[in-house]
């Protein structure tokens, strides 16, 4: 599939739904580095194009390039302001820079746009628990078990911010 799209990319280098193809097909195939020169091709051409900036931070954080990640979601905020993935991305960039305030801002920001995000409510929780709010993990912590109650991780987690709270 990739050389069928490279062919097709070099015969038509200006169409960007291509290019998002072959980056694609190149996430796919784990070739992170080449999906990343495809996005930011298309980026250029056209730069607000929202799903080449959430793959491209999807690509950066794949990369663990939180900074470059961070840079790029806010770019799609721009573009789109209810874009929960994006604030979602912001917020695990600033809780890997150890900034769990502007992380807990960011996740709470991504949950206003989908509420039902169990992976964002826990992430939400460990942000609480690493800025020293024991008890706000534990709500979280508990949504996400309302939502998902057979979850073993997340029932240790509320179960280690209950002990931690002293709440045995």
């Amino acid at each position: 599939q990739i050389q069928y799209l490279e062919r097709a990319v070099a015969e038509s280098k200006d169409d960007v739904n291509l290019r998002k193809a072959l980056a694609a097909a190149h996430v796919k195939a784990g070739n992170v580095d080449r999906a990343i020169r495809e996005y930011r091709t298309v980026l250029a051409a056209k730069p607000d194009d929202a799903v080449a900036l959430a793959e491209l931070s999807r690509c950066y954080l794949a990369k663990k390039d939180y900074l470059q990640a961070q840079e790029t979601a806010k770019r799609l905020v721009k573009v789109k302001p209810k874009d929960a993935g994006a604030y979602a991305i912001i917020a695990l960039a600033y809780g890997k820079q150890k900034q769990w305030d502007k992380a807990i801002a960011n996740y709470q920001e991504s949950l206003k746009w989908n509420p039902d995000d169990v992976n964002v409510l826990m992430n939400l929780g460990e942000a609480y628990e690493m800025a020293g709010k024991t008890q706000q993990a534990i709500e979280q912590y508990r949504k996400s078990l309302q939502k998902n109650p057979q979850d073993k991780t997340i029932k240790a987690a509320l179960a280690a911010a209950y002990k931690r709270a002293g709440d045995n």
